[in-house]
């Protein structure tokens, strides 16, 4: 979200080379930005935006991979950046949640799998501490109430399982 001269009303994704002082669009500047995320890898190397589902971008090849999905909610890279938490949900006509999905792609193997979905409860990957452990949390709001339940998930990548549920709050 960088302001130049030539293009003061529009947003763009650019690589500013600091030594040269050239730039390098990414993402060429429309009236908005096309997605509402965007989400560097901790290497530096790849970027992923929410835009037409997920498009990843590996800055050191020039490839882009494309994850055809909808209802993104939320990204996330792994501590090596060699792979991507994504979260996605359905909701109805009145805005509740349908069912929400976390999926894992990798970038070695370029395939996502699913890891969890849940039912009426939104899925966002919260952190990504080591290489093994994957945070999710969840929100589930109760309308005859009107309250929201949270509830943290652990999950293990390397043994592929999750390993805690329980509630938690704000």
């Amino acid at each position: 979200n960088f302001c130049f001269p030539d293009r003061v009303s529009t947003l763009g994704l650019f690589r500013l080379n600091l030594k040269t002082d050239s730039r390098v669009t990414l993402i060429p500047p429309p009236d908005y930005f096309p997605g509402d995320k965007i989400r560097f890898s901790s290497t530096g190397r790849r970027y992923a935006v929410d835009i037409n589902g997920i498009t990843i971008t590996d800055l050191q090849t020039g490839e882009v991979i494309q994850i055809n999905v909808s209802g993104v909610m939320e990204l996330i890279w792994s501590p090596d950046g060699t792979k991507l938490a994504y979260s996605t949900s359905r909701c109805n006509e009145e805005g509740f949640v349908i069912d929400s999905s976390l999926n894992i792609w990798d970038a070695l193997k370029n395939e996502s799998r699913l890891i969890l979905r849940t039912e009426k409860t939104l899925l966002y990957p919260d952190s990504w501490e080591d290489i093994s452990r994957l945070s999710i949390s969840g929100e589930e709001y109760i309308p005859e109430i009107k309250n929201t339940n949270y509830t943290l998930y652990e999950y293990d990548i390397t043994q592929d399982e999750l390993i805690f549920i329980g509630p938690y709050s704000l």
